[in-house]
This record gives C-alpha cells, structure tokens and sequence, in this order.
C-alpha cells in the first residue's frame, strides 16, 4: 500500500519492495529477500523500513543497519518497535514476537552514518541538507 502511495504521489520514483515471505511477494509482486542480506548496485534516495528490524536478532539486526546505511543515498524512513513503546500498545493488537531493544541501542548504531530529522526520518551523513536546530532530535 505504501509503495502505491508513493508511486501515485511521485510518479517518476520507482519503488521497490523487499519482504521475506513468499506468499506476500507473490501478491505484491515485492522482490524476496531480508534486510539482512540487502545488497544495491547502488545507493538509493529513499530508504522506507517499517516493522522490520524488531524481527531479527541482535547480529541480523545489525548487519541490517549496516546494509541500510551502505544502500541510502539521502533518506532512511525507519519505523521499529522499542522498549519505551512497549507500554503504549495494545497488547491484543502488537506481535509479542518481536525482539524487545531500547531506543538508545538502535539509536547508537544509527548515529554513526545518520542525522535523526525526527518522525521516523534519518538523513544520511554527511548531510548534503542544512537542517536548523530543531529540525533534528
């Protein structure tokens, strides 16, 4: 659904999805495949990884972050669930399988090749934007 917004709303992008399950692939016409295992013939502008990351275990997930940073050109969108959301969901509705890491440990490994611009926006350094002071967390 994402990826149709974008194209809609951008219609020179050319989106990609990347999932591990067959089915969804098969229905979304996404490529199979982990972020685990992300490789790009190219770094690309707009990165978008939503719900994924809480999936791996800690050496997935960091080798994860390591391919997100290599195939961002400008843009990461990064939605994962943290510790400190943990008491805001819905217990009925949030999947309990997910690895439960702090906003710092995702944040220290993120700050090493990105600027957080804050609404789940990280921006790849250097920054080729000038972001004012409260542009960024």
């Amino acid at each position: 659904m994402l990826l149709r917004a974008l194209s809609r709303e951008i219609p020179k992008a050319q989106p990609q999805g990347m999932e591990v399950s067959q089915y969804l692939c098969g229905r979304y016409g996404w490529n199979q495949g982990s972020v685990s295992e992300l490789a790009l013939e190219a770094p690309v502008d707009l990165l978008i990884c939503n719900d994924v990351l809480g999936y791996l275990d800690d050496a997935d997930c960091q080798q994860a972050l390591r391919n997100l940073s290599n195939a961002c050109g400008y843009a990461l969108y990064l939605g994962v669930l943290t510790t400190e959301d943990l008491a805001l969901c819905d217990p009925e509705r949030t999947d309990s399988a997910q690895i439960d890491r702090s906003a710092h440990w995702y944040r220290t490994r993120l700050n090493k090749h990105f600027t957080n611009a804050g609404g789940g926006l990280w921006l790849k350094k250097p920054l080729e934007v000038t972001l004012w002071s409260l542009e960024h967390l």
